[in-house]
């Protein structure tokens, strides 16, 4: 049986993997919850820094990696870094956290029957390719507002689901 996982485990995984690596440095990690402008209200307990996690979007995926049993996706994330403004030298250290996700997902992972390809898989193995067309920029949003600035790290990876889930 060819290896898969689901959104929900590759999501934990990439979750994980930021915890494990950044530790207590970042106050909080999770979803990607975008700013309610009509509202105008802010998400409750903000702690900076933090790193929020957004599966933008869901292609499916042609490649050669779509066997029976499976059925292959190509997906967008990205990790939103968010920094206070009140945080000494704000632009440095944002590009400087942001290098340091950009390499964590560069990151080769070493795991027994997967060669050493330079990109991390998060744990699943086989279930999930190496990481592709990584890069990081400012966010673009209002800087400042709410007290936060942020850049955000990109890249996208094809995912390897158990074709099951299409009928479940």
């Amino acid at each position: 049986m060819l290896p898969t996982t689901t959104i929900r485990a590759y999501f934990q995984a990439i979750e994980d993997a930021l915890r494990a690596h950044f530790g207590d440095r970042i106050r909080q990690y999770g979803a990607y919850e975008p700013w309610d402008p009509v509202s105008d209200e802010p998400e409750p307990e903000i702690k900076t820094p933090m790193m929020l996690i957004e599966l933008e979007s869901i292609d499916p995926d042609d490649s050669s990696s779509s066997k029976p049993g499976r059925v292959s996706i190509r997906c967008s994330w990205s990790v939103h870094v968010v920094l206070s403004i009140e945080t000494e030298r704000l632009q440095i250290a944002l590009a400087e956290l942001a290098a340091a996700v950009v390499a964590l997902i560069r990151k080769t992972e070493f795991a027994p029957g997967i060669p050493p390809l330079n990109g991390n898989r998060w744990g699943l193995g086989k279930a999930v390719d190496v990481s592709e067309a990584v890069s990081a920029s400012p966010a673009g949003e209002s800087a400042g507002a709410n007290g936060r600035d942020s850049w955000v790290v990109t890249w996208e990876q094809v995912a390897h689901l158990p074709e099951s889930l299409l009928t479940d």
